[in-house]
């Protein structure tokens, strides 16, 4: 569970736009664009990759990765693999999602060895939060460059809206809405979001969008977590609640969600995922090293 709590965050969040108001009780998610797919991943002693329902939230183990804890996870949409923070490891995992299979893990340097969120770029480029601060990360060694201060801390809901190739982030305690600029860290305010009861202490804990330009919201009640969708910042709608991570009738802890989607490949027509399950052997095999069994759990602030 995250712990990170941030302080004086009051007079900001009274500066927010009043862009989305407090969500409904339970209703049902909406689906999906086609070839969009949403995942789960644990921070607890499990070490499943789950595919989750966006109506309900519903869980499936899709494969056993030896994820371990992970506290954020996101796509390269120029490779088709997907990068996770093992952080009990102070590590970057890459895997493919669709099947679970992970590479060798880097150690993260340069910045956090636990970072608040990940992003990245149509173009391939990531970036990560820490602490109120921006950095680029180089996904094939590891290393983060600090871009430089945005002077606001616990941004871990950080994504990019492959609609338009632009990078968000939202408050966590706040729900204030960021627009990020990860050339100059620059951080333009553009409303604020509401999920669940306000005295709940609900926090967002991290985003991912959809092809359609839909946000996707994983949030902390107090000791379960939940998935929430709503249009985004062009969009009217309030939150809707997709409901807990549930697996069969147990409650699943998770502090990561990602969302990837199939590219076609002009040149032959195939899928991309099918073409990286042809390819991805060697590419992964590139990186040297071994998987690392990861079972301890990170609480979120323990930095």
């Amino acid at each position: 569970m995250r712990t990170r709590v941030t302080a004086g965050l009051a007079a900001a969040a009274a500066l927010a736009l009043p862009l989305l108001v407090t969500s409904p009780a339970f209703a049902a998610g909406p689906p999906l664009p086609d070839g969009n797919h949403l995942y789960a991943l644990p921070c607890s002693d499990k070490s499943d990759l789950y595919t989750v329902d966006p109506v309900t939230a519903a869980l499936t183990v899709s494969a056993d990765t030896d994820f371990g804890c992970v506290g954020a996870a996101a796509f390269d949409p120029t490779t088709g693999v997907s990068y996770a923070f093992h952080w009990s490891q102070g590590q970057l995992a890459p895997f493919v999602a669709a099947t679970g299979f992970i590479g060798a893990p880097l150690l993260l340097t340069g910045g956090s060895s636990t970072p608040d969120g990940l992003a990245i770029g149509l173009d391939g480029k990531a970036f990560t939060t820490t602490q109120g601060d921006l950095y680029s990360l180089d996904l094939t060694t590891g290393v983060q460059t600090l871009i430089g201060p945005m002077s606001v801390p616990c941004l871990y809901a950080f994504s990019v809206d492959p609609t338009t190739g632009k990078f968000f982030a939202i408050q966590c305690s706040s729900g204030e809405i960021y627009e990020v600029n990860t050339t100059t860290a620059l951080l333009t305010s553009l409303g604020s979001v509401v999920v669940g009861d306000p005295e709940d202490s609900q926090a967002i804990y991290d985003l991912r969008i959809d092809t359609s330009g839909r946000w996707w919201i994983e949030s902390q009640p107090i000791d379960d977590t939940a998935l929430w969708s709503f249009a985004g910042v062009a969009g009217s709608a309030t939150p809707v609640l997709s409901g807990p991570f549930m697996l069969g009738s147990d409650v699943e802890y998770t502090e990561a969600i990602l969302i990837t989607w199939d590219p076609v490949l002009p040149a032959t027509g195939l899928d991309g995922f099918a073409a990286f399950g042809l390819l991805g052997g060697g590419v992964l095999l590139l990186i040297s090293g071994g998987v690392v069994l990861i079972t301890a759990r990170r609480t979120r602030g323990e930095s």
